[in-house]
């Protein structure tokens, strides 16, 4: 695999990162990496007159949350634990650049670092744990997406939806059990 960054966009749903007009990316080349872009305005301004940081934060969040997705397993997802964030420079509007990598990722902890850019300077960096998890089946056809979109895993949703249809097999069955038996074994 090429160590040339080939950043594409994400597709996977994120109706947070919507809200708030996040453009999410990650690197097809060096998974694990990923960027996320927000224009910042007044909207996002503390009463300080600067954009708040609790903003910032979300940003670099975010960014870290879609890079570690990327890397998951089908049927895994993932949470934020803790992260901590040093705010170097005051933002007053315009873009900023989030960059992310996964520096260690085991079965259940990963830890990520994400620098937060505006123009050439930095202005923020944040280290986080995120927990790894496995995802109810009913909602794990979302983890797919940016994998599919990069073409890098192009059998996880067959076999997620493959595992949603024995579950749902299974669920049935023993519903019939239960009613044949009179709820009895």
């Amino acid at each position: 695999m090429s160590n040339q960054s080939k950043y594409v966009r994400t597709t996977r749903e994120n109706p947070f990162g919507a809200m708030l007009k996040f453009e999410q990316y990650i690197d097809i080349n060096r998974p694990g990496h990923g960027r996320c872009v927000v224009d910042t305005g007044p909207q996002h301004y503390s009463p300080g007159g600067a954009v708040h940081g609790g903003m910032l934060f979300t940003i670099m969040d975010n960014c870290m949350g879609a890079s570690l997705v990327a890397t998951l397993k089908p049927g895994e997802g993932c949470a934020t634990i803790e992260m901590k964030v040093n705010y170097l420079k005051a933002v007053f509007g315009g873009q900023v650049e989030s960059t992310t990598r996964v520096l260690q990722k085991g079965k259940r902890i990963a830890v990520l670092e994400s620098q937060l850019h505006q123009g050439k300077d930095v202005v923020a960096i944040a280290t986080s744990t995120y927990a790894i998890f496995q995802r109810k089946p009913d909602d794990a056809y979302n983890l797919t997406a940016d994998r599919v979109e990069a073409g890098t895993l192009n059998k996880a949703a067959k076999a997620v939806t493959t595992k949603k249809k024995a579950v749902g097999k299974a669920s049935a069955k023993h519903r019939a059990t239960k009613k044949t038996s009179g709820g009895r074994k």
